[in-house]
């Protein structure tokens, strides 16, 4: 069979257990959302790819090798192109659904965690761990700079939970409180800002946090003040292990998506289910719509699971054991 057939093949595969695993998560959820709010349509699969080191197919490091990881994250093009963070294969891979690859630009080390790809094609890539540092490459590949992230409002990279590509620059999210600018909007180094949670226009803060009793909370801040302005509960059905992200869109609509699990009181602590719950809320934090994902983080490692476009489009990296999925909601 062709390497084109065998990936069309893949991609058919991935639909089918695509269907599947909704429904059956469908099925065995008593959650129910808000009467007030809409379900968004989707997952609809963009594109599927199986694991390997050619190709399309994307790398994967199992535990016998080291600690497992997949690709660790994603962006997505103007055109509909997905770039993936192919770390383990020293690559960026340029695919196009459903299952094509269309182009491929190598990097330095297998260590990067992070990616943001400009409209003019530079990338920045982020390591937090091993180099400390942002990387910022030109579309043919060639490094241009590199910036240590170690220093006012980032005490050590491995509490950075976010890479935040914004109007004017690149910041980075300090354990999922503050941002810290370390680029500017021609990707120079510059002083660094700190700002406090994530924006939502102009003059007002986005902050998330678990509530210690198995929930989760978000709220809205003056920028300027610090006051609350609004509190809501997430209305989880389950418990909430995770906030996997908190923004908003280009209309000022939240976006939040929460890991959660749930345990069988038969089997003691183990757990039973995993979801990814999606909300999206307008600017004064009341729901919307919501969504439903049985797609979690499983025994390999990804920093970043889900892309949220300016049009409010969730877009998702999925993996599962016959490989990588990029799953699309809208409204």
């Amino acid at each position: 069979m062709s390497p084109n057939k065998r990936v069309l093949l893949a991609a058919s595969l991935c639909l089918a257990a695509l269907a599947a695993g909704a429904l059956a998560w469908t099925r065995g959820s008593a959650a129910r959302p808000p009467a007030a709010a809409k379900r968004a349509s989707g997952p609809h699969l963009v594109l599927g790819v199986p694991w390997g080191a050619i190709g399309a197919a994307l790398g994967r490091k199992d535990a016998s090798e080291a600690a497992p990881e997949g690709p660790m994250s994603f962006a997505l093009l103007p055109d509909g192109d997905v770039v993936v963070l192919d770390q383990v294969n020293l690559r960026l891979a340029r695919l196009r659904g459903p299952g094509f690859l269309v182009g491929e630009t190598p990097i330095p080390a297998d260590t990067f965690q992070e990616l943001e790809v400009r409209e003019d094609g530079t990338v920045v890539l982020l390591d937090r761990l091993a180099r400390a540092s942002l990387l910022v490459m030109a579309p043919s590949g060639a490094v241009l700079r590199e910036v240590g992230i170690v220093g006012a409002g980032i005490p050590e990279g491995g509490a950075v939970t976010a890479m935040l590509a914004e109007p004017d620059g690149i910041w980075l999210e300090h354990n999922n409180t503050d941002r810290v600018r370390l680029l500017d909007a021609q990707l120079v180094p510059t002083a660094r800002a700190v700002v406090r949670g994530r924006a939502l226009g102009s003059d007002k803060r986005l902050l998330a946090a678990l509530d210690g009793r198995a929930g989760a909370t978000l709220w809205l801040e003056d920028a300027t003040s610090g006051l609350v302005l609004k509190r809501v509960a997430v209305p989880a059905p389950q418990r909430v292990d995770r906030i996997i992200w908190v923004q908003a869109d280009s209309r000022g609509d939240v976006h939040a998506l929460f890991h959660l699990l749930a345990s069988d009181p038969a089997l003691g602590a183990q757990v039973a289910t995993e979801e990814v719950l999606g909300l999206r809320y307008d600017g004064a934090l009341d729901l919307v719509a919501t969504y439903r994902s049985p797609y979690t983080i499983r025994i390999w490692e990804q920093f970043r699971e889900v892309r949220v476009l300016p049009d409010g489009t969730v877009y998702q990296m999925a993996f599962t054991d016959e490989g990588v999925r990029i799953l699309r909601w809208s409204w």
